[in-house]
């Protein structure tokens, strides 16, 4: 997957020191952010965010469910990359706020410059909602058209999706992997470095590491991007996401 973590230095006494690990999908990148923070790594900070802003995804979603603590230095590194992001036509994201994080931009009042979420799913779902209502398609919250394989990309224009089962707790496939135990057929991008495995999300904002591999695809031009016998159970939602590329 296309994944890295940037070194840290040392923790203080009061807890341990950041730990930055980025995560790129098709159109956004991820930021997960572990430890404190704080004056000590807001170069640090800043300078990462900077570099995965660099190729202007559509979002920088910054996941914060593992940040210990936050001071004011840090609070300004974040509305630094907010502001840089913004200059790229990036729109930074906000997500998963501890208490004491949520408290410091409510009392900055900078609660109301951030994008906030709840999770990195729903960031990632609020994007692609965006591109797809920019390409033209129903907009987020209608119903999904039942399309039929014809209103879908052919094959040589989606080579860089990986097919994905989202299977049934606890079940494993049944015969030629097309047994009811498969709750949804997903689409993620191809890992640039491992074309056969799918990157960190599907399209639909699904991680796509508990899923399995389904190894299907088209072989003529027409063909569906998901396995014809699965057709009731395609991700509408990454469907969406393959026409709007």
């Amino acid at each position: 997957m296309s994944r890295r973590a940037i070194p840290t230095s040392a923790g203080s006494a009061l807890g341990p020191a950041l730990r930055i690990t980025v995560l790129a999908t098709a159109t956004d990148v991820v930021c997960r952010l572990e430890g404190e923070v704080d004056n000590r790594q807001r170069a640090r900070l800043e300078n990462a965010l900077a570099r995965a802003a660099r190729n202007r995804p559509s979002q920088l979603v910054l996941d914060m469910a593992g940040v210990g603590f936050c001071d004011s230095a840090g609070l300004d590194a974040l509305v630094t990359a907010h502001q840089g992001a913004a200059l790229a036509g990036t729109r930074l994201v906000l997500v998963a706020l501890p208490p004491q994080v949520g408290r410091l931009l409510e009392i900055t009042g900078t609660d109301r410059l951030f994008t906030v979420r709840d999770s990195v799913r729903a960031a990632l779902h609020d994007g692609r909602a965006d591109a797809v209502t920019a390409a033209g398609d129903p907009r987020p919250g209608r119903p999904t058209p039942d399309v039929g394989a014809a209103a879908v990309p052919e094959p040589r224009r989606m080579g860089s999706i990986v097919v994905l089962f989202e299977l049934e707790p606890e079940r494993e496939l049944g015969p030629e992997g097309v047994g009811p135990a498969v709750l949804a057929v997903h689409a993620a991008g191809a890992d640039p470095d491992v074309p056969e495995d799918p990157q960190p999300y599907t399209l639909c904002g699904l991680e796509s590491a508990p899923m399995e591999h389904s190894h299907y695809r088209p072989t003529r031009p027409g063909e569906p991007w998901y396995p014809p016998p699965l057709a009731d159970r395609r991700c509408h939602e990454c469907e969406h996401a393959l026409r709007a590329r």
